[in-house]
């Protein structure tokens, strides 16, 4: 029962019989942490099954995977210290490891920890005493590797060793063992790259030697590599730490957490700097400004991006850029929205003079993509169309797929106000396609967009899936609400019992006012008001259509606040208007209140 608990509330465990879930039970040894190590591992072999309904494991692929594992229960006191020393390399390096390497390490490990040398012909009968369980051997350009035959076989042995208070102290050694290990082995073994994440591992696993500056050595190389992914992996470790760095260090540490979606650790270390320390004020500003507006603070990003621009040269692509990120923060505050429409169409004005002039120094500026492809704000149809292609023509001379990758997901959008969906669910795949492979976070917009397509086709259990794999991508606070806004939809017209459980989560937003962007409340009150129609509760529908009804008009949500407001209004009645979409399913479907999702918050 405790570990059916552990469960999320969506997992069905109708398919399991009272003897599969005991072997579950048996199999982690009534661990919750194993349980926690089996659902990962079953997951990544895909044998956990999502549908828009609920979640189930694969009963035939979890029964497998148990079976194929009786040795995860082994009792490691049973094995000799030589084959422990064997064991202790394989889960301290955590990798397959060469025959000839595990060979000098483990004796020279076993040195260290016995103070005496094993005779080599029982480290060989011990090591094939480990074949084929716990350790498989496997042939690699004709060179014999080690490795567990099993992930939770690993996380067995590293929790064993972990307990018996050796696994640190051979850390330690084996760093202080590949130092002296033949060089030609080593070279053959490891690239640079292997060997410098394997002194990170092992240095910060033991607390070891210099392992803080180790450890940043080896993020800051994916640091400049671009790799933000692998880099946050060893600067995070340094999050506690900082008061030790460089402020110059701070800086690298607070971009890439910004750069993986880690907002909060990105805004904690940036704020930690001494800005008279630091030579690169203006990249130290455009970061908490940023961070800050993904953070949902845009009052509090506006004066780092005004302090960016001051910092940046007049001209330059800098200071184009921190102007960019302020009107952007500036166009979700109300009270700035006429400054913001004139601001922008300034800049755009002068792109497009530099475009006709062919005044190719100005119109390459990177920032003037960026600038370009939330055009869609204040542009529309053709010439909205002609700026995107000026965008797409500057990112791909600047080289920049990201921001080519963003281009393509909002001029999807154009294409949907425009009811051009064939052209829009190409441009969101586009989109798709690069991001999932550069910054997946990110990715998790085009499928919350694809997904509205989706649900125009009402192909709603299709829109589920793509939404509910956005949720698994996202970190960001607005599309987590965009996706369940449409989820609660989706499950609306599917009958789906989730349904009542999301709707009473943004009812809840609404009551206790947690957002005051007036195009969050809007989306919100729209899409609750259809729901509670629909639900024959009229009276709820009204009360959340009082809300916005002062704040539609040349809103993409004016035209259902309207005829809605018609039908639940005695004192209202809806008269024709003229509108620039007035064709487009983005304006007029009756349904829901699509919320559709741009890239243009960087």
């Amino acid at each position: 029962t405790y570990f059916i608990n552990m469960l999320p509330r969506q997992f069905d465990t109708e398919n399991l019989s009272e003897n599969d879930i005991v072997q579950i039970y048996n199999f982690c040894q009534g661990l919750p942490e194993r349980f926690q190590d089996l659902l990962a591992n079953l997951d990544r072999k895909a044998a956990i099954f999502y549908s828009e309904t609920k979640i189930e494991l694969n009963r035939d692929e979890m029964i497998n995977y148990i079976v194929s594992t009786p040795d995860y229960s082994i009792d490691f006191n049973h094995y000799n210290y030589t084959e422990q020393s064997i064991l202790l390399v394989i889960v301290c390096l955590a990798m397959p490891v060469r025959l000839d390497l595990l060979k000098e390490i483990s004796i020279k490990l076993y040195e260290k920890l016995f103070y005496m040398r094993p005779p080599e012909e029982e480290w060989i009968k011990d090591i094939g005493k480990l074949q084929p369980k716990p350790l498989k051997l496997r042939i690699e350009h004709g060179q014999p590797y080690l490795y567990t035959d099993h992930d939770l076989t690993f996380n067995a042995a590293l929790l064993y060793f972990s307990e018996q208070h050796i696994y640190q102290i051979a850390c330690a050694y084996i760093y202080d063992i590949l130092k002296i290990v033949n060089p030609q082995i080593i070279k053959e073994c490891f690239d640079i790259i292997d060997l410098c994440e394997i002194n990170a591992d092992l240095t910060f696993n033991a607390q070891y030697a210099d392992w803080k500056k180790i450890n940043y050595n080896c993020g800051e190389h994916f640091y400049n590599a671009y790799n933000f992914i692998r880099a946050n992996k060893y600067f995070s470790r340094l999050l506690n730490y900082l008061n030790e760095l460089d402020p110059e260090l701070i800086l690298k540490i607070g971009i890439t957490a910004y750069e993986v979606g880690e907002y909060n650790h990105s805004n904690e270390a940036l704020m930690k700097i001494d800005e008279s320390k630091i030579q690169n004020k203006y990249t130290l500003y455009l970061y908490i400004g940023k961070s800050y507006n993904m953070m949902a603070k845009g009052e509090l990003a506006i004066p780092f991006f005004d302090k960016a621009a001051i910092s940046a040269k007049k001209g330059t692509d800098d200071r184009l850029y921190a102007i960019y990120m302020r009107h952007l923060v500036m166009l979700q505050i109300p009270e700035y929205r006429e400054t913001t429409q004139r601001e922008y169409k300034d800049l755009v004005d002068k792109i497009i003079a530099a475009y006709k002039t062919k005044n190719y120094d100005y119109l390459y500026l990177p920032s003037n993509a960026r600038l370009l492809k939330s055009c869609y704000d204040y542009y529309y149809n053709n010439d909205a169309l002609q700026l995107f292609d000026i965008a797409e023509m500057i990112a791909r001379k600047c080289n920049n797929k990201i921001e080519s990758a963003y281009i393509l997901h909002n001029k999807g959008f154009e294409y949907i106000r425009q009811n051009r969906e064939k052209e829009a669910l190409d441009s969101f795949y586009k989109s798709l396609k690069i991001l999932e492979n550069t910054k997946r976070h990110e990715a998790a917009y085009c499928l919350n967009n694809i997904a509205v397509c989706k649900m125009f086709k009402r192909n709603y259990q299709e829109a589920a899936d793509y939404l509910k794999k956005a949720l698994r991508y996202q970190k960001s606070f607005y599309l987590r609400l965009t996706a369940n806004a449409m989820l609660m939809q989706c499950y609306r017209l599917q009958n789906n019992s989730q349904y009542k459980v999301l709707k009473a989560s943004f009812e809840k937003i609404i009551d206790e006012k947690q957002y005051r962007d007036p195009a969050i409340l809007r989306k919100i009150c729209v899409n609750l008001a259809i729901c509670e129609y629909a639900d024959g509760m009229s009276l709820p529908a009204k009360k959340y259509l009082d809300l916005i009804i002062d704040s539609v008009e040349g809103t993409s949500s004016e035209y259902r606040v309207l005829r809605l407001y018609d039908v639940l209004s005695d004192d209202y009645t809806y008269t024709e208007k003229k509108y620039i979409f007035k064709k487009s399913q983005y304006f007029n479907c009756l349904d829901f209140d699509p919320w559709f999702i741009t890239l243009s918050h960087d």
